[in-house]
This record gives structure tokens, C-alpha cells and sequence, in this order.
């Protein structure tokens, strides 16, 4: 049985490492909105996403879906909330709290069958609990992919009815959009769109008036799925939550046979040596305890980690295959309905994804270049006060323009 000295070791050791770990790190992370009557628009929305890419200016279609986006996160009590809880989880104390709690259950096991529900309800989207920094971000990226996703479905409904050539169907899907938009950007934003996407509408139509549809502007079943599949995995990356979640899930499995080896036989001669009755076994408790926290906590929370951040890593798979299939079906859909602002619809969504490059790659049928189908769409750090920009999906940039 394991000692009560070692358990008092292992409290100590968890708040020791955990402030060390988290050393030089301020208690409130950069650009975090505290409270939206304080703190810009520029600001709140920089703490919702976190990295401003680069993509083609004075594009209608972006600006209207960062306006939509950004309204819809400034509106939404969860929103708000999820943000808050990465901010409270984020600070050192609360870190370290953790890391002791963690290092407790490895001695007593006081967690019981816990860890197992919360992995089973994470991976069947029952119950999410919020109840560390993991966690906390894991519900802030699901809300936004959700988020962005119906923006973006509610865009290209409005832009198919401005271009529609029967009345009735046209007025209907207007009013369908519009009334969606209101539910989560509220009427004004929705008006403000609403007026911003006609204007663009009959611009393009006027100005692509003898544009030519191809009789052949339909992709097999078999085909339709190879191009969502290239989208996919250009956008996958460059993609900068991809790469974040990416870089932390190899800290946990990517090891050198050596460090692998080194664990399988420190942590085998501890247990061991444990058993014995002298203080030997306290000793190699107390021992085991160290090397577990030292490299980067005990099995059981790893695992859980590496769920959340799964989770993370499905949820943004899922928007982009998503946004990829709105772009495809809008393209098919403006070929064989001739809707013009459909067609220059479908086309700004795929360079936003990934560059001219992949839109000439799935319309056209052309290579991408050296660079991955980078393009215009190139994720960039977020540039300094200032700076226009436009974004990447699920991404706003501070040159967003919102009434008020």
C-alpha cells in the first residue's frame, strides 16, 4: 500500500512542477478580451481565434461572413462563456491545482470510473464537462467549427436566391437565410448582409453577363468525392489549428526508441522494487512519482489529453469537409442553374479555403503548384494593430466591419 509520506511527496511535487512548467507565463493570456465594454471588437475576436491569415482583398463573400460570424460570437452567452473558461484555466494556480489533483489520483485512485466515462462521453458528444484548459478549448473550437459552418450554409443560401431566376424560389430562399442569420446575428447584421450580398449580386450578374455554362459542369459521384478529398487535405496544411493541435499530440507520440526503452525499464524496476518490504519500496514509489511528472505526467490524463485534442482535430476535419462540399455543390449547382453570383460564390469560398491555386485545381482540373495550394489563402501570424487583412474560415481578421 502506498505510504502516506509519499502521498504528501506527491502533492508537493505536483504544485512544484506545475509552477515550473508554467514559469514566465502571465497569469492572463495576450490579447484576451476581460470585458467587452473595456475591450474592442478587434480584441474579443482575436481571443476567440487567435491566428489572421492573408487572403484576397475587398472580397464581399469574406466580409460578410466574418460579419456574421463575429456578431454571432459577440451575441452567443456560450460563446462568451467557453472563452472565459480557457481564460480561468490558462492561469498557473489553477494549472498547477491540476497537475496536484492528477498526482493525488495516481496514489489513491480516487477518481474511480471517472476518466472512463468522461473518454466515452467526449467520443459520443454526451456531456461535455469543461473542467480544465484542455477541455475549455476543446468546447471553444467545436462551438466556432458549428458556428462557422452555418454562417457560411446561410451566405450561400442568400447568394443561390439572388441569383435564382424563378420569384418565388428566390424570395423563399431570402427569406430563409435571412431568418436564420437573425436567430444568431440579430436583425440589423442580418439587414446589413442582407443589403451588402444584393449590392455584389447584381454587380456580378451585370458583370458576367455573357459568361458561358459549360454542358458538362457535373462531376460524377466518384470525382466530386476526389475533389472534396484534395480540399480537404490542401487546406489540412496550412490549416493553423491543425498544426497546433498536431505539434501537441506528437509531444505525447513521437519518443526515440531510446526514451521508450528508458521508460519500459524505469518505470518496470520501480513497480518492482515498490513491492519490496523495507523503505526500499516507498523509495521506488517515490521515485516512479518523480519520473511520471517529470515526463509529462501519468498515462491515464495523458490519454484523456490526447481524446480532447482528437476531438479538436475531428471537429476542424469536419468544417472543412464541409466547407468543401458547400463549395462543390454551389459550383454544380450555378452550372446547371446559370446562376451567376452562385458561380463567383462558389469560386471565393475555394480561394478563402486554399488560394487561386486550388480553385483552378478543382475547377479546372489543373495542378496545384509547388507551394500546396497555399495561394492567397497562406496562413500568416497575426499582424500588428493596423493591418487589413481578411481571413481564413472560422478565422476573422481585425479589418472586419460590423454596424453597430
Amino acid at each position: 500500500m502506498k505510504s502516506i509520506g509519499a502521498l504528501l511527496l506527491s502533492s508537493l511535487l505536483g504544485l512544484s512542477v506545475g509552477t515550473a512548467t508554467f514559469a514566465g507565463e502571465t497569469d492572463k493570456p495576450k490579447n484576451m478580451a476581460v470585458d467587452s465594454d473595456k475591450k474592442t471588437r478587434t480584441e474579443v475576436i482575436q481571443s476567440m481565434h487567435g491566428y489572421v491569415s492573408t487572403t484576397a482583398p475587398q472580397d464581399e463573400i469574406a466580409g460578410c461572413i466574418d460579419e456574421a460570424l463575429a456578431t454571432a460570437i459577440e451575441r452567443s452567452i456560450e460563446a462568451q462563456k467557453n472563452n472565459k473558461q480557457v481564460n480561468k484555466y490558462s492561469k498557473i494556480a489553477l494549472r498547477a491545482w491540476k497537475v496536484t489533483k492528477c498526482t493525488v489520483n495516481y496514489m489513491l485512485d480516487d477518481r474511480g470510473f471517472l476518466p472512463s466515462i468522461e473518454g466515452g462521453q467526449l467520443m459520443l458528444d454526451e456531456n461535455l464537462k469543461v473542467h480544465d484548459k484542455g477541455s475549455a478549448e476543446c468546447a471553444k473550437q467545436m462551438w466556432l467549427d458549428r458556428a462557422h459552418d452555418k454562417v457560411v450554409a446561410d451566405v450561400v443560401e442568400m447568394i443561390t436566391g439572388f441569383g435564382a431566376s424563378d420569384p418565388s424560389k428566390r424570395q423563399d430562399l431570402i427569406n430563409d437565410s435571412m431568418s436564420s442569420i437573425k436567430t444568431y446575428a440579430g436583425e440589423d447584421t442580418a439587414k446589413h448582409i442582407h443589403d451588402r450580398l444584393s449590392t455584389w449580386s447584381d454587380h456580378e450578374s451585370l458583370q458576367n453577363a455573357t459568361r458561358d455554362f459549360p454542358s458538362d459542369g457535373t462531376w460524377t459521384v466518384k470525382e466530386r468525392q476526389n475533389k472534396v478529398d484534395l480540399i480537404v487535405s490542401t487546406i489540412s496544411k496550412s490549416d493553423p489549428i491543425i498544426a497546433e493541435v498536431t505539434k501537441r499530440v506528437h509531444k505525447y507520440s513521437k519518443h526515440s526508441k531510446f526514451a521508450l526503452r528508458s521508460s519500459q525499464v524505469v518505470e518496470t524496476a520501480c513497480n518492482v522494487a515498490s513491492l519490496t518490504p523495507s523503505f526500499v519500496g516507498p523509495g521506488a514509489q517515490a521515485a516512479l512519482l518523480v519520473f511520471s511528472v517529470g515526463t509529462g505526467g501519468f498515462e491515464e490524463d495523458k490519454l484523456l489529453a490526447e481524446m480532447y485534442l482528437g476531438k479538436r482535430f475531428e471537429s476542424r476535419k469536419t468544417s472543412f469537409n464541409h466547407q468543401a462540399l458547400m463549395a462543390i455543390d454551389a459550383y454544380q449547382l450555378a452550372m446547371q442553374t446559370h446562376n451567376i453570383p452562385l458561380a463567383s460564390c462558389s469560386a471565393s469560398l475555394l480561394k478563402r479555403l486554399g488560394g487561386d491555386d486550388l480553385w483552378t485545381a478543382v475547377c479546372q482540373n489543373k495542378p496545384l503548384s509547388a507551394n500546396g495550394g497555399n495561394g492567397s489563402g497562406a496562413v500568416t501570424p497575426a499582424p500588428k494593430a493596423g493591418t487589413s487583412t481578411s481571413a481564413l474560415p472560422n478565422q476573422i481578421s481585425e479589418s472586419t466591419q460590423v454596424r453597430p
